[in-house]
């Protein structure tokens, strides 16, 4: 078993943890919705960790994604 490998995986979802966190206390109307860590998985895939949470504010509020992580009043939706 490759322990530096192990503590690279622990380290990126630590990283991916906070910067989900972040973005809930950012913008709590939206919080945290499944599905937003695969977007902020592919940021910080490219991107330092402070950079990917400025991207996702970034992707969710000026590409409009806001709308698609806000809980709907449709109950067919």
């Amino acid at each position: 078993l490759n322990f530096n490998c192990v503590l690279k995986y622990n380290d990126r979802i630590n990283a991916l943890e906070r910067v989900l966190n972040a973005f809930a206390k950012y913008d709590p109307q939206v919080g945290y919705v499944q599905g937003m860590n695969f977007l902020a998985g592919s940021l910080l895939y490219h991107a330092e960790e402070y950079l990917a949470f400025w991207l996702l504010v970034i992707v969710v509020e000026n590409l409009e994604m806001r709308d698609v992580f806000l809980p709907s009043n449709d109950p067919f939706f």
